[in-house]
């Protein structure tokens, strides 16, 4: 045999034998990665029962003692939560008197934790939340008890069910409190008297707050919502405790904002959808104007107090229903009427929403989808059989009753009031700026503070109520209006 061909068959013999020994490797590797994964459903289990994850796990249930004081293994459930489903895995718990025992403890094989994973998943998610609600309330009653050396995760906060009581804003649960807490023998017609504004109006509030001081009932009834931080801390010390709640809006709004700017309509929009919540409450209101003088108690008025009416508001003398005196019945068809109005309001307002806050902005508003929607009621099965009452415009005067501003000289509207007797509030609109109506009112006597914008006590507060009383029958102010607020006065 030559050198050549013996040289081959060694070749062939050491390739076979290096095939061999690689094959041999790898049976080795393939039985030590068996190995490996066999005993990876224990290290998973090992890690799942020890796991303290606050994010995603919570123990729910206390850990009892024994009689001899020691503690001893009890049921650990944990609620992990995913987008539709709720899975609860409940390992027992090894004694922690002996590591023995924690040792020689029995563990559920992966095909038992997979197969407890699957029937939970096939439970409805409402059933899931209803177990992990009732650990929760086992947790409330006693504290959960951590294993030696390991703090007990924190509570989980769970979200919000659509079938769960959703928290509602504290001027809502403020509302409905005050509904709730009248008479109602004494009053057959249940309703909360609502207010709304922001520090700009803080001395319209305390300037009403001072001319309704001696009206029984109406102080106990009456929120006053505001939107700003100024104007809450501010009205919540008033010394007749009258109700006041904030709701909280962009600090750009929180000024005095002139009417017909686009400021002005989208704090106008807050308020209507401020409103729809309280309604959808249950809460009946009358919405009125801090800037009105209250010349008797309207809650001794039988027009406004007589049960059966779905709307009760005064006119605005175009035929509809003015927004500044407006009492809303709670119940399906004012409700959808409410949204209504908000949808178009909203809808309306958004086309204008990069113009800057103080740019002149003219707008049907909140009022005029309101009326229209009233007047076309036939047309929406929702609200169309509302009852709806106007109230006399000689008992509910709108601000032509004053002279000056955009109503003119008045005199007529006022000896026809006269006629009627004391009217019960009048509005002092028809006249732009929160300055020009205080000067207005000051002229007539209709201004109950101090010089520091206080109420004064009893007896000068008694004193300044009689005397503006007594206008509505001489029909005189203390002083005429300036010719650039009345050219015809």
């Amino acid at each position: 045999m030559s050198r050549s061909s013996k040289g081959k068959r060694n070749a062939r013999k050491s390739l076979a034998a290096f095939k061999w020994k690689n094959f041999n490797i790898a049976i080795l590797l393939l039985i030590v990665l068996y190995l490996v994964i066999r005993n990876i459903p224990n290290q998973y289990q090992e890690r799942e029962v020890d796991r303290t994850n606050a994010e995603e796990l919570e123990e729910v249930d206390d850990v009892p003692e024994t009689d001899d004081g020691e503690e001893h293994s009890s049921t650990a459930t944990r609620l992990r939560k995913g987008p539709n489903f709720a899975v609860v895995i409940s390992p027992n718990e090894a004694s922690m008197k002996d590591k023995s025992d924690k040792m020689n403890r029995k563990k559920p094989s992966m095909n038992q934790i997979l197969s407890h994973i699957a029937y939970i998943n096939e439970k409805s998610d409402a059933d899931a939340l209803k177990e992990s609600e009732k650990d929760n309330q086992k947790s409330t009653t006693k504290k959960p008890r951590s294993r030696r050396g390991q703090q007990p995760p924190p509570k989980y906060k769970y979200l919000v069910r659509d079938n769960e009581k959703i928290p509602k804003e504290k001027y809502v649960q403020m509302a409905k409190s005050i509904q709730d807490s009248i008479d109602l023998g004494a009053s057959p017609n249940p309703f909360v008297l609502v207010a709304y504004g922001n520090a700009a109006f803080v001395p319209m509030f305390y300037n009403w707050i001072c001319n309704t001081a001696f009206m029984k009932g109406v102080h106990k009834r009456t929120l006053i919502v505001t939107t700003d931080e100024a104007g809450y801390r501010t009205l919540s010390k008033n010394r007749f405790q009258i109700s006041v709640a904030q709701l909280p809006v962009l600090d750009a709004y929180n000024k005095n904002l002139e009417y017909d700017t686009y400021g002005y309509w989208k704090l106008t929009e807050t308020r209507v959808n401020a409103l729809g919540k309280i309604l959808k409450s249950g809460t009946s209101f009358l919405l009125f104007e801090p800037d009105a003088i209250w010349v008797q108690n309207p809650l001794e008025d039988p027009h406004l107090i007589t049960p059966g009416y779905d709307i009760i508001g005064f006119s605005d003398n175009s035929g509809g229903i003015g927004f500044g005196w407006l009492l809303l019945k709670s119940n399906p068809r004012v409700i959808a009427l409410w949204e209504e109005t908000s949808r178009l309001t909203t809808r309306e307002i958004d086309r204008f929403k990069d113009m800057p806050l103080n740019k002149p902005l003219s707008l049907r508003g909140e009022q005029r989808h309101f009326n229209k929607l009233v007047k076309d009621k036939h047309k929406h099965p929702a609200w169309k059989n509302l009852v709806i009452k106007i109230l006399p415009i000689e008992k509910y005067c709108s601000g032509q009753w004053y002279d000056g501003g955009r109503g003119g000289n008045g005199l007529n509207y006022r000896r026809k009031t006269r006629k009627k007797g004391l009217p019960f509030v009048v509005q002092n609109n028809w006249i732009v700026s929160n300055p020009s109506k205080i000067k207005r009112a000051k002229r007539w006597g209709h201004w109950f503070l101090d010089q520091n914008g206080k109420c004064p006590d009893d007896g000068p507060l008694k004193d300044k109520i009689a005397f503006a009383i007594n206008t509505f029958k001489t029909l005189r102010p203390k002083r005429p209006p300036p010719k650039s607020e009345c050219p015809k006065c």
